[in-house]
């Protein structure tokens, strides 16, 4: 890039931001199509050995938090964001990022989230209610297998993509099913895994929500509307 990259150029990119990931306890996102995440201090030093200088910074609410960084050419005379730069480089200060505390902290919150979450759907299923997942996405995968959730526990996915309906979730083996065929079954509970959208997903199920239905979103925190 730098070979490529105009003296006047500048080069724009985005990237899951680890700080917000820890933060947001979204283990969920960590899967084949994430496999690295960077906080602004990794991005500035790979940056400076490779010859660029940061200019900005945006963040952003995709995937969870991310953040879109512009970089040019370290001699490039372009007035770079200094005050929310360095405002953002000493949060990350802050958070002790290079050393184990901040990640030891976030594994044991990713491990009692799994215990609280399995406790809310087992002591459901217990109680008689009837439990479907709502979304068969990616990263709901990842929490539906490190969750160890099965059919026994979610009697099938809802999901709007049709090339899915009739597979299974790959490791817990749940049918994948349409949403009208998923709510026929007259689900007490929805576990939504694409919760990132939550705002949109209460709108478009404000009839279900209505009628008695119930929506758990089970991040950064377990919450059920």
């Amino acid at each position: 890039i730098l070979e490529v990259l105009d003296k006047d150029g500048i080069w724009h990119f985005e990237q899951s931001y680890m700080p917000t990931m820890l933060r947001m306890n979204s283990y969920d996102t960590i899967c084949h199509e994430h496999l690295e995440y960077y906080s602004l201090l990794n991005i500035k030093a790979l940056l400076n050995e490779c010859g660029f200088k940061i200019i900005d910074v945006v963040m952003n609410s995709i995937n969870g938090g991310s953040f879109a960084v512009t970089a040019c050419k370290k001699e490039n005379p372009i007035k770079s964001n200094d005050v929310l730069i360095e405002w953002l480089l000493n949060n990350e200060t802050r958070m002790n990022l290079n050393t184990l505390k901040p990640f030891k902290q976030f594994k044991e919150r990713v491990y009692e989230h799994r215990t609280n979450l399995r406790n809310l759907i087992n002591n459901l299923n217990s109680d008689g209610k009837k439990i479907i997942g709502y979304g068969a996405s990616t990263k709901g995968n990842v929490l539906l297998q490190f969750c160890k959730f099965s059919e026994k526990e979610l009697i099938c996915m809802a999901e709007v993509n049709k090339e899915k309906f009739g597979s299974y979730t790959p490791g817990s083996n749940i049918p994948i099913v349409s949403e009208e065929e998923a709510k026929s079954m007259n689900p007490d509970y929805m576990l939504v895994l694409p919760w990132h959208f939550k705002e949109t997903i209460i709108k478009r199920e404000k009839k279900y929500i209505s009628n008695g239905g119930k929506l758990i979103f089970p991040l950064p925190e377990i919450e059920i509307v």
